[in-house]
């Protein structure tokens, strides 16, 4: 857990902060513009190899409707998983409540001091992910029947050149 005798890396404040705008639904490029900063620099921030002084993180907070108090409680802590790695936590834990889209697990640890606003966060952002892979799939799905049809059509079309093509060779 973070205390001011452990303060939370960069890498863990990048996080928690990519953590919280997916969650208020931004992209990079939307909450970059949103706090004033260039999306490479926003990218930065988020991967804990950005310049994140007072006066941006002030802005970041105040963008994700957050303050100082809340960012840094330690009672929350998130993790993000993948079917192909280890767990990458904000403070090491290993286990939580959470939901699969696709191949990523996305989970949350909670302890009785979280606000029930985090909680409800959390899950409408675990909520709009399914959302977004079920609208994937069924694109995918109509794609792969145009696609079909596609190739129908071409067989159609090569079936009736061959024919054209007796036609004529037969003249």
């Amino acid at each position: 857990m973070n205390n001011l005798n452990d303060p939370m890396t960069a890498e863990q404040i990048g996080a928690k902060i990519e953590i919280l705008r997916i969650a208020n639904g931004f992209s990079i490029e939307e909450f970059a513009k949103k706090v004033r900063l260039s999306p490479e620099s926003y990218t930065k921030i988020e991967a804990g190899r950005g310049q994140l002084g007072p006066a941006v993180l002030l802005r970041i907070l105040r963008a994700l409707n957050t303050n100082s108090s809340e960012f840094y409680d330690e009672s929350a802590s998130f993790i993000i998983t993948n079917s192909e790695s280890e767990n990458t936590t904000l403070d090491g834990v290993k286990d939580g409540i959470g939901q699969s889209v696709g191949n990523v697990h996305l989970s949350f640890n909670v302890t009785n001091t979280v606000h029930d606003k985090e909680i409800k966060l959390l899950k409408d952002t675990i909520q709009k992910f399914q959302q977004i892979l079920d609208n994937f799939m069924q694109e995918v799905v109509s794609s792969k029947q145009e696609i079909s049809k596609s190739n129908q059509k071409i067989s159609q079309l090569e079936s009736q050149l061959v024919d054209l093509k007796n036609q004529l060779e037969n003249k």
